[in-house]
């Protein structure tokens, strides 16, 4: 937190698995409202409020097999920087919609979050994301379906940054 700009908030949503607390002795040194946690649900019609406010999501898990977070990052156009873990790795196009960094390395980590935020890159990382999303549109869905039943190639059948797409 140190190393972002001052007007820089970072915002720790959704459920804890584990007590808030744990987190306090972490952020106490900070000046007052650079990190805001809110621990518990976020209803469905507050989820815009959260992703719109967001420059980055981050999701530094240890593993996981596949994170609900990924699709609605996509959704509102805001590139990820993800653990290299489990169906992460599927759903991150490193370089393009955000970046992979080991799990449990911390300075892979901010590094990836400075870079995320660094201006042009900013830009085209969410370029990146706005395109990355027309390939799972409805749209893009239905032409897959329709070339299955007709029998005829899909023109792009994988999605990008897909390990068949590369």
């Amino acid at each position: 937190m140190r190393e972002l700009p001052p007007d820089t908030c970072l915002v720790v949503a959704g459920e804890f698995y584990e007590p808030v607390e744990r987190y306090a002795p972490l952020v106490r040194d900070l000046p007052p409202g650079r990190v805001l946690l809110r621990d518990g649900f976020i209803r469905t019609e507050d989820v815009g409020v959260y992703f719109d406010a967001a420059d980055v999501v981050v999701l530094s898990h240890r593993e996981a097999s596949q994170s609900g977070v990924l699709p609605l990052a996509s959704r509102y156009g805001v590139p990820v920087v993800a653990s290299r873990v489990g169906g992460l790795i599927e759903n991150v196009d490193d370089g393009v919609t955000g970046y992979l960094v080991e799990a449990g390395d911390p300075s892979a980590l901010a590094s990836a979050i400075l870079r995320t935020l660094d201006g042009a890159n900013a830009a085209r990382l969410r370029e990146g994301v706005r395109a990355a999303r027309g390939a799972l549109s409805g749209d893009h869905l239905a032409e897959v379906i329709e070339t299955v039943i007709e029998g005829t190639p899909p023109r792009r059948f994988s999605l990008p940054g897909s390990r068949s797409d590369r």
